[in-house]
């Protein structure tokens, strides 16, 4: 087929596929509302239909040059709509076999809810639809006959905004179909580049991206791209993760003081991400890229600027000093050479600022490092709570996920015992019920948090104690001789085990699942990230028996943990007064 031929052939190939839209009414409709429950089509409907479809037969013929474009276009429709699977799905079939239709019917069930059950428009429970078909769902990631269905599917997913449980599916799906990427022996044919590249575009932005790509899965793919000469078709891994930060400066503005109003710069950049690939990644990596033509490279810190390079190894240095709460002698260093730097950059006072309000905004430890580190810094000022999570937002400080998909700790009390939990019953849950009188001595309070309002203090006990002083534990309880608790865990990967400890403690004592207590002198202290209060209260609210007025939860799966707990509480305590009756 000649040039002229060929781009006829695909100039008909897109036409027929615009009538297809109108006649279901695309352009009216969204994609999550199409997979709502809609009308049927009409006689006369299917039957334009048909002719439409019948039309593109010819076109999606193997050794056709318009069969690409044709198919391409056929999966979008059939994934975007469900009216169209039974009638364009055997345009994508290679084999009549009824085994690989009905497949294909249950892939597309299978993620056409998943669709319904997370957007918000509909009544669909989600959670539960989620959780139930996960495994379904895992397996049609993997599926060999179908590569490519799921991933289209996961890819409009990405547009819903999910949070809580919603979010945690979803993102254990993701880790799935990157898992496949990563591992496929033969990916040609069983992975479409392009959704992969499109995907990694609609990740969420923030902290929350750390959840779907960590720096090292981020330098796991890069590798895996390099390896497979396949970097140039996944640019937006590299515009997502490492875009250069980009100053904005006005002559006319004197700075006086900081706000969100009059920011000095824009950026989104991942400094964890740029310090995990140069430390995980093969030292000529950067150098074969640049090689083959440095296109996935531009506008990145990849690209071989020294300024921000030296940028992002110093905010990488920053953030992850957070388990100890010590300043590590290699910030200095890297500030030290970005000052030296900085004599080309204009305006270099912005640039300064910039640096400033990066240090500041990872938590109290480095505003009070940025105040020190060097006299030809500006002096920190105050930053409003918006202001930082702005800047947490762009650098992609990593936070805790723990608080992010539970926002909150439980505090159980019965009698003079206390129990710290996050989403669950204390280990194990007869522990304090079957201490207490038919739950007439039981308490249970809340406190709401986020992941970017707290950090870990690593305590290693056999070395030193803990010493709160400079430090803000967050508050346990307190003993009646007034001697102050804060919330602490031991983490045996992947589970938190929550107890208390006071100042000066070498070691802590918690019980695991079994009921059985364990001492050990490495844990963590639950610590303020700030010292503002707005950012969050902190405060032990009442929840049962009586519920404080001013408690409400914060999320949407918070309030459905709420419930839940409440009902088995009141379940409890029913079964307690029957027995007790009896």
């Amino acid at each position: 087929m000649d040039a002229i031929s060929h781009r006829l052939a695909l100039r008909n190939v897109r036409s027929t596929v615009e009538q297809i839209e109108t006649l279901l009414e695309h352009r009216n409709i969204t994609v999550f509302e199409r997979h709502s429950d809609r009308l049927h089509l009409s006689s006369d409907e299917e039957k334009k239909l048909a002719r439409l479809r019948d039309k593109l037969v010819g076109y999606v013929r193997p050794g056709r040059s318009t069969c690409e474009v044709s198919l391409n276009e056929v999966i979008r429709l059939t994934v975007e709509d469900p009216m169209l699977w039974r009638f364009l799905q055997p345009l994508l079939d290679h084999s009549p076999s009824k085994h690989v239709y009905e497949e294909s019917f249950e892939i597309h069930g299978l993620w056409s809810n998943a669709i319904k059950s997370c957007d918000p428009a509909t009544n669909f429970p989600g959670t539960r639809y989620l959780e139930d078909n996960y495994a379904a769902l895992l397996k049609s990631i993997k599926n060999e006959t179908y590569p490519f269905l799921a991933p289209r599917y996961l890819l409009n997913m990405l547009n819903l905004n999910q949070t809580g449980n919603e979010l945690y599916f979803l993102v254990m799906l993701w880790r799935s179909y990157v898992e496949r990427v990563l591992q496929s022996d033969h990916p040609e044919g069983r992975i479409e580049w392009d959704t992969l590249n499109r995907c990694f575009g609609r990740l969420p932005a923030g902290v929350i991206r750390f959840s779907f790509a960590s720096p090292l899965t981020v330098c796991d793919l890069i590798s895996r791209l390099v390896e497979l000469k396949k970097e140039e078709l996944v640019p937006s891994l590299f515009a997502v993760f490492f875009r250069k930060p980009a100053l904005d400066s006005n002559a006319k503005t004197v700075y006086k003081q900081l706000s969100i109003d009059k920011s000095h710069f824009r950026a989104r950049l991942t400094s964890l991400h740029y310090g995990a690939f140069l430390s995980a990644s093969n030292p000529g990596l950067i150098k074969l890229l640049e090689a083959r033509g440095k296109v996935p490279l531009l506008d990145t810190v990849l690209n071989g600027d020294l300024l921000w390079k030296r940028y992002c190894e110093a905010l990488g240095e920053v953030s992850r000093y957070y388990r100890t709460g010590l300043i590590d002698s290699d910030v200095y260093n890297h500030a030290d050479f970005l000052l030296a730097l900085t004599d080309g950059v204009d305006p270099r006072w912005t640039f300064l600022i910039l640096l400033v309000e990066c240090f500041a905004a990872v938590d109290l430890y480095c505003k009070n490092a940025a105040e020190t580190i060097i006299d030809q810094l500006p002096k920190y000022t105050k930053l409003s709570p918006k202001h930082l999570g702005y800047l947490r937002e762009m650098n992609g400080f990593s936070n805790f996920p723990l608080f992010d998909n539970v926002p909150y700790l439980r505090r159980f009390r019965v009698k003079e015992k206390i129990y710290i939990t996050s989403d669950h019953l204390p280990e194990t849950y007869n522990v304090p019920f079957n201490s207490s009188d038919g739950l007439r001595d039981l308490s249970v309070d809340t406190m709401t948090l986020s992941g970017d309002s707290i950090l870990w203090l690593s305590i290693d006990g056999s070395r030193s104690p803990l010493r709160v002083k400079n430090h803000y534990p967050v508050l346990a309880a307190v003993g009646e001789s007034g001697v102050e608790y804060y919330v602490a865990a031991v983490v045996v990967r992947p589970v938190y085990y929550f107890a208390y400890v006071e100042d000066g403690a070498s070691t802590i004592t918690y019980t695991d699942e079994c009921g059985e207590h364990h001492t050990s002198s490495q844990f963590f202290v639950l610590t303020r990230r700030y010292l503002d209060e707005t950012t969050s209260p902190f405060t032990w609210r009442a929840f049962w028996p009586q519920k404080d007025p001013e408690y409400a939860p914060i999320s949407e799966s918070a309030m459905q943990d709420d419930i839940h707990l409440e009902s088995l509480l009141h379940y409890i305590r029913e079964s307690s007064a029957s027995l007790y009756a009896y």
